[in-house]
């Protein structure tokens, strides 16, 4: 509230990163005397038992309850995903994607998919057991490279990086407000500018 105070009626347009289950009115009514145009949520997933799994403290009702929120003031928000989290089925990922079918189509919010990668010197890669001498030798996707994906007895890594690919390029020709075609292709544009300068250097 002191910030929004401080903030208000200065003209910025901010972004922020924000957690389902501290959404409030009040906070709301703040971030947008702030200036705040866009709102960050890493939802990860909306099934109940992998949240838990993942020690979010949030249930599905609050981020349902947020996106609400999010709507009824006008925020354009972005929700993060993630796939082939520890435990989750083939069945369970296809849950999430109609979970993030709705909210584009309900809340028209932007969503990210990335997949679970096990970084070294954290719990989750403690847990995966492993002892990596040669990193160039581990299975990645090429947005991470290097880095090993969470891997347990009866799930098919293969299977789940296939999905992964197919419901990245479904949410893709979804439409929502943060991913616009004529954006990509003006990035596109711009970056094959910048080589062709680069090149006459």
């Amino acid at each position: 509230k002191h910030l929004a105070d401080l903030l208000e009626g200065k003209g910025f347009e901010l972004s922020v990163n924000g957690r389902c289950n501290l959404m409030t009115d009040e906070l709301c009514k703040d971030l947008k005397r702030m200036g705040v145009k866009t709102c960050y949520f890493g939802v990860e997933s909306g099934n109940q038992r992998l949240l838990d799994i993942m020690n979010k403290n949030e249930t599905r009702e609050q981020i349902i309850n947020s996106l609400e929120l999010m709507k009824k003031y006008g925020f354009q928000t972005c929700v993060y995903m993630i796939m082939n989290l520890p435990t989750q089925t083939v069945d369970e990922v296809e849950e999430d994607f109609e979970f993030s079918k709705m909210m584009i189509k309900k809340y028209g919010v932007t969503v990210d998919y990335s997949i679970l990668y096990c970084y070294p010197n954290t719990q989750l890669f403690e847990m995966l057991g492993k002892k990596i001498n040669d990193w160039s030798i581990i299975r990645h996707n090429g947005n991470c490279p290097n880095v090993p994906l969470w891997e347990e007895e009866g799930k098919n890594v293969i299977e789940m990086m296939e999905l992964f690919k197919k419901i990245r390029r479904e949410i893709n020709y979804l439409e929502t407000p943060l991913r616009k075609k004529p954006i990509k292709i003006a990035k596109y544009a711009l970056r094959k500018t910048y080589r062709k300068i680069a090149l006459s250097i």
